[in-house]
């Protein structure tokens, strides 16, 4: 009799055992035994390596700076165009803030940034456009711009950057804008047709050679070597009239 109950407790413990080894198994808390297939075709099993654990990669300010400075290597798209099938496109007004520009004020008792403000193809950054850019703004003098703007120089041309001149980046980067707009408005929309005349295009400026500069630079490869004589660019003589609080801003409306 004894025996029998200590067979019956041996029989009853095993299928405890029995029991919490597979649900343990089943809950993933031990590991399982391989498959025989894998054992006996290795060739077929995948090794996975886990990914390290690494730290997000710093945030180089230098870079973050470039960035938001809108620099001409990066090129950012919005809804430019972008209307239902049924509408048609009729006009465009495009108001813009000059370039890149060397700095208005020199802070006492440091040396003056040497930048130089001479256009250069060969020089970074660049476009495509930039050596006939400057053939044809040479050829400015059959515009009709009113006030100071027929004084003002088509393109910045200084050795040394004079306090607030446009740099070549800022001379790029609305090569760059004008290019976009082209493909967008002129190629796509078909805003403007090759017999183009003068009262298609308003162009009003600031008294400011990078103001003029920039809205000259994205009009050429928006309307690459287009006619001088089809160009009357007007002065504000009220710069807040163009956007309040501010008296940096070029407007083109096609």
């Amino acid at each position: 009799m004894l025996f029998r109950n200590r067979f019956l407790l041996l029989l009853a413990l095993a299928a405890l055992l029995a029991f919490l080894s597979l649900s343990l198994q089943f809950l993933h808390l031990i590991p399982v035994n391989p498959v025989k297939e894998d054992v006996l075709n290795p060739k077929s099993r995948k090794r996975i390596m886990p990914d390290p654990l690494t730290e997000p990669p710093a945030i180089d300010p230098i870079y973050e700076a470039r960035v938001y400075c809108n620099i001409p290597t990066i090129t950012e798209r919005s809804m430019e165009g972008q209307v239902p099938h049924y509408f048609k496109l009729v006009s465009v007004h495009v108001l813009i803030r000059h370039g890149d520009r060397y700095p208005l004020y020199a802070i006492p008792k440091t040396k003056r940034p040497d930048i130089d403000c001479m256009l250069v193809s060969s020089r970074k950054p660049s476009h495509p456009q930039l050596e006939t850019f400057i053939r044809h703004m040479s050829k400015g003098s059959e515009a009709q711009m009113d006030g100071t703007l027929s004084s003002l120089p088509r393109y910045p041309s200084h050795a040394s950057c004079e306090m607030g001149e446009l740099t070549q980046t800022g001379v790029v980067q609305h090569l760059q804008n004008g290019q976009l707009l082209r493909e967008i408005y002129i190629k796509k929309h078909k805003l403007l047709l090759s017999d183009w005349t003068a009262k298609h295009l308003y162009l009003e400026s600031t008294g400011k050679s990078r103001t003029l500069q920039s809205g000259l630079a994205l009009l050429y490869t928006l309307l690459p070597d287009f006619d001088w004589k089809k160009i009357n660019a007007h002065c504000s003589s009220n710069p807040h009239q163009l956007y309040p609080g501010s008296t940096v801003l070029s407007q083109v409306r096609v």
